[in-house]
């Protein structure tokens, strides 16, 4: 089996009952059957703890423990667990450096980096961005029941001169807001609406006393104001959803709130 956690994602007094598990009765609140942790889950197989440089402290000490002696007891129990996990961690933490700095223990650091994986930024790497967009869109084609083809030069162009601070999340995200946009076959470059692209170019057309460099990227005209894009996008997703306020708030990643202020704004009608 292959089982995954996220460790930044769970409330520290829970974490310790979703990796090891409990008794019945063991603390308030506990099932009277008791339940299994993700480490007995993976047993046999491997376990992926995710976001690990954000684990307390003192869950450090338990699954170096966990990891040493891949032996495992529940918590409110007294039987053992003989354990044949392997694990997988990951992190966009500098560990070594939260080590120095008291954040992260030095003894489970040097356990669990045993085989050390270096994954870059798509920012570094974006000979791998023409691949990933079009298996986001051949997974949401599936998903979303559409039939887009492909991505016009100037929509990957505009993908392109992007630096994507998210990762390949905002890219995830990014593509499928543009194919729910996208009326077509091809997801065109008004298709693609990336909030922090205008910001991006206006810092790096300044230097670092914030005067004016001289760029041939983009001149002050091509530059679309960003209300203008917004009112765009909004206007889109209310022509594709009929009007309907929560479909184009789906479609927009936004709440309902936020359509009807921005509709308010711009002066725009729908359901």
């Amino acid at each position: 089996p292959f089982v995954s956690i996220n460790c930044g994602a769970i409330p520290r007094e829970l974490l310790e009952s979703e990796l090891f598990g409990y008794e019945p009765g063991s603390f308030t609140g506990a099932s009277n059957k008791g339940r299994m942790g993700k480490f007995e889950l993976a047993d046999g197989g491997s376990i992926f703890l995710d976001e690990i440089g954000e684990m307390p402290m003192d869950m450090q000490v338990k699954l170096l423990r966990v990891i040493q002696d891949r032996k495992l007891t529940r918590i409110g129990g007294n039987h053992v667990f003989d354990l044949d996990v392997r694990v997988i961690a990951a992190t966009d933490k500098d560990l070594f450096e939260q080590c120095k700095n008291g954040r992260f223990r030095e003894d489970l650091y040097y356990r669990i980096n045993v085989l050390h994986v270096n994954l870059p930024p798509l920012r570094e790497r974006k000979e791998d961005i023409t691949e990933l967009i079009h298996y986001f869109i051949n997974k949401l084609n599936i998903k979303m029941n559409k039939d887009i083809m492909d991505i016009s030069q100037a929509a990957m162009a505009k993908i392109m001169s992007y630096s994507w601070p998210g990762n390949i999340r905002e890219l995830e995200n990014t593509v499928e807001r543009a194919v729910n946009l996208c009326g077509g076959a091809i997801i065109g470059e008004e298709d693609i609406f990336i909030e922090n692209l205008r910001e991006e170019r206006c810092i790096d057309s300044t230097d670092a006393e914030g005067r004016h460099k001289n760029t041939d990227i983009i001149s002050e005209s091509e530059i679309e104001p960003l209300e203008d894009v917004e009112k765009r996008a909004i206007e889109r997703a209310l022509n594709i959803s009929g009007g309907n306020i929560t479909i184009t708030a789906n479609l927009l990643k936004v709440t309902r709130n936020t359509i009807y202020n921005k509709m308010k704004k711009y002066n725009l009608s729908g359901e």
